[in-house]
């Protein structure tokens, strides 16, 4: 049994943080978006080591490989091939390439295809969280409660680019463990100086 609000733990513990908060309500939406970068992150650990570097490198136009723009599809269809037994990676790979069929080069493209992918990836922990309220509690109330909170905390474009620029080592980096909302002393204030 957890100490959440569920009565047992989620089964990707990455999302455990997003899940608590969701179903909490003493935490605001922004505290529940502030655990949704460090579950990507947590969740981008279980990539193949070194596979961001390798996209980074074939979309890279001066590289000492000599790739020329006509192979590159061809390079990130290959190591599509590759990680094709994992969501997360498979997934990044086919933003890249949708991104690249958009006119995006270089680490643009892959910035915009992390950030596609890592919607695609919020999309689903959102779904497996609100599935999972509604087994573990069975209360109609709590799973919708639960749906309107992830739909409000969805994170934009913009947010999502920060997230995988900050992935690919081309932006500012993001703590992997959400920030904790417990220091006794941010509650109100008892008292006034003008009490006397």
């Amino acid at each position: 049994m957890s100490d959440g609000p569920f009565s047992s733990p989620l089964p990707k513990k990455h999302w455990r943080s997003v899940a608590e908060r969701a179903a909490t309500p003493s935490y605001t939406v922004t505290e529940l978006r502030e655990a949704i970068p460090a579950s990507f992150i947590s969740e981008c650990r279980e990539l193949p080591e070194g596979i961001l570097k390798k996209v980074k490198r074939v979309l890279s136009q001066d590289e000492p490989d000599g790739l020329n723009v006509r192979t590159i599809p061809d390079e990130i269809a290959r190591l599509r091939r590759d990680v094709a037994h994992l969501p997360l990676a498979a997934s990044i790979l086919d933003g890249v390439q949708d991104a690249l069929e958009r006119g995006h080069e270089g680490v643009d493209a892959l910035v915009k295809g992390a950030a596609a992918a890592l919607d695609r990836c919020y999309a689903e922990n959102a779904r497996a969280i609100e599935e999972y309220a509604q087994l573990d509690r069975r209360d109609e109330a709590l799973t919708q409660y639960v749906r309107q909170r992830l739909e409000d905390a969805a994170l934009g474009e913009t947010e999502l680019e920060a997230v995988a620029r900050a992935l690919v080592k081309e932006g500012e980096a993001i703590a992997a463990t959400p920030p904790k909302h417990d220091d006794i002393m941010d509650g109100p204030l008892i008292g006034d100086d003008d009490d006397e």
